[in-house]
């Protein structure tokens, strides 16, 4: 993932490199039109930075599951509203089409008026997490099968 960085490499982008996800900035808007993403967007969801920066080819909020798109935009408003954070699971479509489980920890930035000005956060890949409990889960049923059929 890394291995072609140094000792020179910057803090951030040594950092940020090593996250298994991505960091963002957006505009308020109903496309989150993307303003900045680290590199890690790219390894998430194979999908070129610059077709989703300024919505370019396509707009994040068009990569949203369809199921999950009212619960992301209902976190948004919430923390936005309260002036909190707002964590929240959701799906990404990667560029192969299958979706990426992903969480997400973002906020409000604020001018001096009050006026929101961007969006921020990090997203992290957590699709490694949902296989294995789809998995154990699987295994849990079998089980249960088992056990009801040998009784």
């Amino acid at each position: 993932m890394n291995a072609g960085l140094g000792v020179d490499t910057p803090f951030f982008e040594s950092v940020s490199s090593r996250m298994n996800g991505f960091l963002y900035r957006c505009r308020a808007d109903k496309d989150f039109t993307m303003l900045e993403l680290t590199s890690g967007f790219e390894r998430c969801c194979a999908i070129d930075a610059a077709d989703i920066l300024q919505n370019t080819v396509r707009s994040f909020a068009s990569l949203i599951h369809p199921d999950d798109a009212e619960a992301v935009d209902e976190a948004v408003v919430v923390g936005l509203q309260q002036k909190t954070n707002w964590n929240i699971n959701y799906r990404l479509q990667h560029a192969a089409g299958h979706y990426v489980w992903v969480h997400e920890d973002g906020g409000g930035v604020w001018d001096d008026q009050g006026a929101i000005v961007y969006l921020e956060g990090a997203v992290f890949d957590m699709n490694h997490l949902y296989a294995s409990l789809e998995a154990q889960f699987a295994r849990m049923q079998a089980d249960a099968t088992k056990d009801s059929n040998a009784a």
